[in-house]
């Protein structure tokens, strides 16, 4: 089973819906609105004209989308996503003209996978170098557990593939009036080994409930255990918000 960096140490009914592959839902408006505006500074990071990501990606939006009894991002939905997305995009532009940060430094948007036994650990760093990763949010700023621990897991990884041992992570808040002093939150190293170590907690504690799972589904067991739900505002944002009580 693939399981992604921002899964880990998440919902643990997410996963169980993901095993038993129940249909999902369109993804939340907001959702679409963080695809976009990281499908455009992507472009930026490369150089490339930004503009066009608009057109090509209601496209790939519609396909990725189609889940659930034909259910799709609407036009309207999309469109709404984009006027959403223009200010995070607007503070990008500020970001990138007030920042010290050597962008040309780092590498972008780059797939990472580690093979664990039978499964496997994917997750995607906006930027990274041996000894940095810098990752942007398009939401208001707040240095959440769940932020810390994806930082962490960009570091296990990187670890693990031997490509360098990070000792900075940079979180890029473009939500709302962008401030330097307050837009950007940086963990130092002894914050990153402390996000690490909890990551690969939680990756071992997901790990072990995926392959309960299995050993369920293998020894013909009843009825497959369905993990404890976070119950919280996610829930609003779930793909399966049509499936699950929260309980």
């Amino acid at each position: 089973m693939k399981l992604h960096v921002t899964q880990v140490g998440g919902c643990q009914r997410l996963l169980w819906h993901a095993f038993m592959k129940h249909k999902r839902l369109p993804p939340h408006i907001l959702a679409v609105r963080g695809i976009l505006s990281h499908a455009v500074i992507e472009r930026a990071l490369k150089d490339q004209a930004p503009n066009d990501v608009l057109d090509v990606a209601y496209p790939s939006l519609l396909k990725d989308s189609k889940r659930d009894n034909d259910k799709t991002v609407t036009r309207e939905a999309y469109d709404y996503a984009i006027r959403e997305a223009m200010p995070c995009l607007k503070n990008f532009d500020t970001w990138t003209s007030r920042t010290i940060v050597d962008i040309e430094s780092y590498l972008s948007e780059k797939t990472l996978e580690v093979q664990l036994g039978f499964h496997t650990l994917s997750g995607t760093p906006d930027l990274y170098t041996e000894g940095s990763i810098l990752d942007f949010k398009t939401g208001k700023p707040r240095m959440s557990e769940d932020y810390k621990r994806q930082l962490g897991g960009y570091k296990y990884m990187l670890e693990k593939l031997h490509m360098g041992s990070p000792q900075e992570g940079i979180l890029v808040f473009l939500g709302g009036e962008f401030r330097s002093d307050k837009s950007v939150k940086i963990l130092n190293p002894n914050e990153m080994v402390e996000a690490r170590d909890k990551f690969e907690d939680a990756l071992i504690k997901d790990i072990d409930f995926i392959e309960g799972m299995e050993e369920a589904r293998a020894k013909g067991y009843g009825e497959i255990p369905q993990g404890q739900c976070k119950f919280g505002i996610k829930c609003a944002f779930c793909s399966y918000r049509d499936k699950c009580n929260g309980f």
